[in-house]
């Protein structure tokens, strides 16, 4: 046991003295148990929030160790499932931190029903990138039509700048420098090649 411990408790041994280092330690395991959401403490009181005016509307008066019934009823009134699971996470962490049990309502039946309401979600739409194929046809369309500009810009994103959905830039002509930084020289008749300097996402 750490030496500041061993001083704290041995401060005062007499029956109030540990008391109140007990009411003391007490106060210490709160402020941990709060710190555990730090960060989203604003979002966990909001939810909270949230059950609170459910309650209150309901009248039941269940606030704390409310019936599985009841809990099903609050997730049915939410169109996305996944919302849903952090509200209940919300209930649930405050009766952790009230040292209350949440067998009440956490239990199979109110899982089923947020597996359930996932799969009703509509699916999310497939990542979209540009694949080395549509880059060459890109290249191919745009050489055709004359642009030879363009059909360099196109080679340039397929080979070094990033393809990705979230990463995809849109390639101006007009406004190169806010985004590639990349300038088009021009050696020879026709021939155009691309130098790139920095890429800033």
């Amino acid at each position: 046991m750490p030496s500041k411990v061993i001083r704290f408790l041995d401060n005062d041994k007499s029956e109030t003295g540990v008391e109140k280092q007990l009411a003391h330690l007490n106060e210490r395991a709160k402020a941990l148990s709060r710190a555990s959401i730090m960060k989203s403490m604003a979002t966990y009181r909001s939810e909270m929030k949230a059950w609170y005016n459910f309650v209150k509307w309901s009248d039941t008066g269940l606030y704390l160790q409310p019936p599985v019934d009841l809990v099903l009823a609050y997730v049915a009134m939410f169109a996305n499932q996944d919302s849903a699971a952090k509200y209940v996470s919300a209930l649930r962490w405050a009766h952790h931190y009230a040292r209350l049990p949440t067998a009440s309502f956490d239990t199979q039946s109110l899982a089923q029903a947020l597996s359930g309401g996932r799969k009703l979600l509509p699916s999310k739409r497939p990542f979209t990138y540009v694949t080395w194929d549509m880059a060459e046809k890109l290249v191919q369309r745009a050489k055709a039509e004359g642009e030879e500009e363009q059909a360099a810009l196109y080679a340039l994103s397929a080979n070094v700048l990033p393809r990705l959905r979230d990463e995809l830039l849109p390639l101006r002509m007009d406004d190169l420098e806010s985004h590639s930084m990349v300038e088009i020289v021009q050696s020879g008749a026709q021939e155009k090649s691309c130098r790139r300097y920095a890429f800033h996402c």
